[in-house]
C-alpha cells in the first residue's frame, strides 16, 4: 500500500514574529528534522499551498505520483479557501460535511483531525483519506505543527558507535580496553556530525551501556553509544535501544544469544508495566480529569490486568511476581509487573524501590525517602497524568515517550535505565473486555 504523510504549508498563514510558530499552515524547525529526505510539491493551481512530503512509500520510499500531488494539493487550496471565507468553524461536523459535499465522490475512509484556529479562519488540524481510482493508498495531510509533531511516527535512526568494527568486544577486556582508550567524547561528536552528513536531525541521545567481558561476566568497561535520531515523540528508548541492537546485529557475524551476556541492558528488555485500574472510579465527574479512583482491587484482579496489559503477557512469570501498589495521585491503584528478561535482582518493584511510601510529596515526610525514589514518584505522577489525558493529539513532556504493543499505548520513561511503560487510560478502557 502507498503510504503518503505530508504537511501543508501555506504562505500567508506563516508567523513573522521570532521563534513563533502559526497554529496553521506553518512548519516548525523542529517538525521540518521529522525526515532526512523531503519534497515539495505545487503547481499554479493551487498556488497558495505547497505540500511537502516526509513520508512517500510502498515498502520503500517512492515518488509521489503526480495524481495524489494534485488532489492533495486541490483539496488543501479548497480549504484554505473556504476558510478565509468563514465557511468553517470549531465543529468538526460542519467541515466534514463541506468537504465530502465537495469531494466525497472521489475519496473514502475519510476522516479530520479537530479544528483549529489561527488568524481568524478555522481549518482542520489534519485530513486522511483513500484516493479512489489509485493503487491501495493511505493519504495523510496535515495544517497545525502541533497535530503534526504529536502525531507523526515515522523515524530514522543512524547509530554511532563508540568503536568499530563493533565485533572488536568480543574480545578479552585488555583488547577491548585498548580499543576504547582512543574513544573521547568531543572526536565522538565529530562522528556524529559526520554520521548526520549536515542533515539537521531532531535530536542525539548518548547513552553509557557497561560491556561485560565474555570470558568474565565480572570483568567491566563503560561504553558510549550515540542515535541520531529523525522523528518525534514516538521515538523513545526502547526504539532506540532496538536501532542499537540491529545495528551490533547488522555488523556482526555473532548473534543474539551471544550479544545479549555482553551487552544485557542494549539486548534484554529490562523494564516493569504498570497498569493503572482507570475502569475503577471512587468518585464521578463530568471529565476524568475530575474524578478519583478505586485504590481497591479485587482477588485475582491484578493478575488478570498483569496477563491482559504486560510487556511479556506471561502468566506464569505474573503469578510470582506481580505486585499491587496505590499512586497518591488520585489514589488510583497500580499492578506492576516487570518484564520477563529482567535480572534477578529486578523481579519485583520493591527490589528497585523497597523505601516507596504513600506520602503526598507535599508532606514533610516525602524526603524520608531516599532521593532515587522520590525522583521516581515524581515521574510516576507524571506519567500518570498524561497517561490518563492521552489522546492522539498528545504532546508529552520530555523525556516521555509513547509505546505502542498491539492495540495498547503506553507512556514510558526511564529511570536508573530501567523503562516503566505506563498504560494509558483509553487503551484499558477500550481493549479490558476484548
Amino acid at each position: 500500500m502507498l503510504t503518503i504523510k505530508a504537511f501543508i504549508s501555506i504562505a500567508a498563514m506563516k508567523d513573522n514574529d521570532p521563534d513563533v510558530v502559526s497554529q496553521l499552515g506553518e512548519l516548525s524547525d523542529r517538525s521540518h528534522s521529522f525526515a532526512r529526505e523531503k519534497y515539495s510539491y505545487y503547481d499554479q493551481a493551487s498556488r497558495e499551498c505547497e505540500m511537502v512530503v516526509f513520508e512517500s512509500k510502498i515498502d520503500k520510499y517512492v515518488v509521489t505520483p503526480n495524481e495524489h500531488q494534485r488532489k492533495a494539493l486541490e483539496y488543501s487550496q479548497w480549504i484554505y479557501t473556504q476558510a478565509l471565507a468563514a465557511r468553517f468553524n470549531a465543529d468538526v461536523e460542519v467541515f466534514k460535511a463541506k468537504f465530502l459535499t465537495q469531494f466525497g465522490g472521489q475519496i473514502d475512509r475519510f476522516e479530520c483531525g479537530t479544528m483549529i484556529t489561527a488568524r481568524g479562519i478555522w481549518m482542520p488540524a489534519f485530513i486522511r483519506y483513500r484516493l479512489q481510482g489509485q493503487p491501495d493508498n493511505s493519504v495523510r495531510l496535515w495544517y497545525a505543527d502541533q497535530a503534526f509533531q504529536a502525531q507523526y511516527d515515522s523515524y530514522e535512526i543512524i547509530v554511532v558507535p563508540p568503536i568499530k568494527p563493533v565485533d572488536t568486544f568480543m574480545n578479552t577486556t585488555s583488547v577491548v580496553a585498548k580499543a576504547l582508550a582512543s574513544f573521547t567524547l568531543p572526536q565522538h561528536q565529530v562522528d556524529i556530525n559526520v554520521a548526520a552528513g549536515g542533515v539537521p536531525f531532531t535530536r542525539h541521545k548518548t547513552t553509557e551501556y557497561m560491556w561485560y567481558a565474555p570470558d568474565d561476566p565480572e570483568s567491566t568497561l563503560p561504553t558510549f553509544w550515540s542515535a541520531i535520531v529523525y522523528g518525534g515523540s514516538v521515538v523513545n528508548d526502547d526504539i532506540i535501544r532496538d536501532a542499537i541492537a540491529n545495528y551490533i546485529l547488522n555488523n556482526s557475524i555473532y548473534n543474539r544469544d551471544q550479544w545479549l551476556p555482553v551487552f544485557p541492558d542494549i539486548f534484554a528488555s529490562r523494564g516493569f508495566t504498570i497498569i493503572p485500574a482507570w475502569h475503577k472510579p471512587s468518585t464521578y465527574d463530568a471529565t476524568p480529569r475530575g474524578s478519583l479512583y478505586s485504590p481497591v482491587l479485587n482477588h485475582g484482579e491484578d493478575l488478570t490486568l498483569a496477563n491482559k496489559f504486560s510487556y511479556d503477557h506471561n502468566a506464569e512469570h505474573n503469578t510470582k511476581f506481580a505486585q499491587t501498589t496505590v499512586a497518591q495521585w488520585k489514589s488510583v491503584a497500580l499492578v506492576c509487573i516487570s518484564n520477563v528478561e529482567n535480572d534477578k535482582k529486578r523481579m519485583r518493584f520493591t527490589d528497585i524501590y523497597p523505601d516507596y511510601a504513600l506520602i503526598s510529596a507535599t508532606s514533610q515526610d516525602f524526603n524520608r525517602m531516599s532521593y532515587a525514589t522520590t525522583d521516581w514518584v515524581k515521574k510516576l505522577i507524571k506519567a500518570l497524568i498524561m497517561a490518563e489525558q492521552f489522546d492522539e493529539y498528545t504532546i508529552l513532556e520530555e523525556g516521555f515517550y509513547l509505546l505502542e504493543r498491539g492495540l495498547n499505548t503506553y507512556v514510558m520513561f526511564n529511570d536508573q535505565k530501567v523503562d516503566y511503560m505506563v498504560l494509558t487510560r483509553n487503551s484499558l478502557l477500550a481493549n479490558i473486555g476484548k
